[in-house]
This record gives structure tokens, C-alpha cells and sequence, in this order.
């Protein structure tokens, strides 16, 4: 599957499911058709994060590890410092996610756009609980 970066336009990332990103490569390098409509990674950390629809509804993928963001064993725990974020994913209480990473910066988005959009960690908390979020990444 090919997965579009939410922050860099031209970069795409190899997501293999169960295996993580294989590698990134340009835009230039598929035809836009093949790329994941509903879905995209980050990378942090020098490690990928993201997620992507499915039938079952959103999947989220944290490294290596996929989850549905439905499942009520998988918690976030988000932390907002003044410098740097604190995230924290548990599934079934055993830690399957323990970041600490800068405030993103430097992305080109419009002046609208308020943290919870842009920070992929914020957005993930507030989306576990969206409804209207859920249907949307959910394939028919």
C-alpha cells in the first residue's frame, strides 16, 4: 500500500500491513491513483506512524504494530509540554507506544488550522472518540 506523508506533499511511504513502512520514495516515482485515498503516515523520531481505512473502520499502525482505533483495549494518553509532547498508547495496559517529540513546526498549512489538526498525536486522541471520524474511515 502506498501512504501519502500528511506533512511533506511528495513523499510516499511502501506500508507493508503487519510489516510497517518498507521504505520512502517520491510521488514522482507512482501514479497518484495508486496511493491510499483515506490515509497517511508520519514519520517522528525517525519512526512511521499513521493510519488508513479499512472495512473494519480506521487502522491506526505505531511503528510496526497495526490497531483498529476502535478497539476499547487500545488507550492513548496525551501530555502537552511547553517545549515538547508526551504520547502514550497501551493496549490491554501493556505500553505499545512511548514518544516524546517536539511541537510540529515549519509545516505549511493554513492559519485556521488549530494543533489537534495539525500534531498527528493530538489528532489520533481526539479521533479515537469521533464518530463522524469513524464512519469516514470506514470502507463501504
Amino acid at each position: 500500500m502506498y501512504l501519502q506523508n500528511r506533512d511533506v506533499f511528495k513523499k510516499i511511504a511502501i506500508y507493508i500491513k503487519g510489516d510497517g513502512v518498507l521504505k520512502e520514495i517520491s510521488l514522482d516515482d507512482v501514479s497518484m491513483n495508486s496511493v491510499a485515498r483515506i490515509g497517511f503516515y508520519v514519520k517522528v523520531n525517525d519512526k512511521y506512524f499513521g493510519a488508513f481505512d479499512s472495512k473494519n473502520g480506521p487502522v491506526i499502525f505505531l511503528e510496526k504494530q497495526e490497531f483498529l482505533l476502535t478497539d476499547e483495549k487500545l488507550k492513548f494518553k496525551h501530555q502537552r509540554g511547553e517545549k515538547q509532547h508526551h504520547f502514550i498508547a497501551t493496549y490491554d495496559s501493556e505500553v505499545v507506544c512511548d514518544i516524546t517529540y517536539d511541537h510540529w513546526e515549519g509545516i505549511d498549512f493554513d492559519c485556521w488550522s488549530e494543533e489537534e489538526s495539525i500534531d498527528f498525536f493530538l489528532w489520533l486522541t481526539q479521533a479515537q472518540t469521533n464518530r463522524d471520524f469513524i464512519i469516514m474511515w470506514t470502507k463501504k
